[in-house]
């Protein structure tokens, strides 16, 4: 058997285990570092080992390390794909959009985060100029302009989000 510095191989006593270590030192007595744990002795114990004990059909050269090769290009991030908005087939806020988005707005320091459809206009505590400020929000948020011969017929905030639907409609 032909072995060099910093071969691997397995040995042990005929009959027992093999174990598998590097060979140090190349002589009569081969001293080679056991690499794992075994006959009784941690990883890191050195032998000197008769040649007999060494498995010649077991040794292996060293493992060279593969060939450096690029990184592998990265693709660039997905982006994610831009938030819808609901809305009706022609690209007009649906009525749901539009109440969601009323829901968000505060006039006067008074939030609309629990208002309903069915909400009356006259409950929210709005005073004039307040209810201008409402119907100014709902206006940007839906896209159209409400006439004042509509606001007068308005009684729920869901009345209010349908004129506006209504109005938008219209001007298509």
């Amino acid at each position: 058997m032909n072995l060099r510095v910093g071969d691997t191989v397995m040995f042990g006593p005929p009959g027992k285990p093999l174990v598998r270590g590097k060979v140090l030192r190349v002589g009569e007595k081969t001293l080679v570092r056991q690499l794992s744990s075994g006959h009784g002795q941690p990883a890191g114990t050195e032998w000197n080992v008769p040649r007999s004990y060494l498995s010649p059909e077991k040794a292996q050269k060293p493992k060279r390390a593969p060939p450096k090769r690029a990184p592998p290009k990265r693709a660039p991030p997905k982006r994610a794909p831009p938030k819808r908005r609901a809305s009706s087939p022609r690209g007009e806020p649906s009525r749901a959009a539009l109440l969601a988005a009323f829901r968000k707005i505060r006039i006067e320091g008074k939030s609309m985060a629990r208002v309903t459809e069915e909400t009356p206009i006259g409950s929210l505590g709005l005073d004039s100029i307040d209810l201008l400020d409402m119907v100014t929000h709902v206006e940007k948020i839906s896209g159209a302009t409400l006439p004042d011969t509509v606001l007068s017929k308005v009684g729920t905030v869901g009345d209010l989000l349908d004129a506006a639907v209504e109005r938008r409609r219209s001007r298509r």
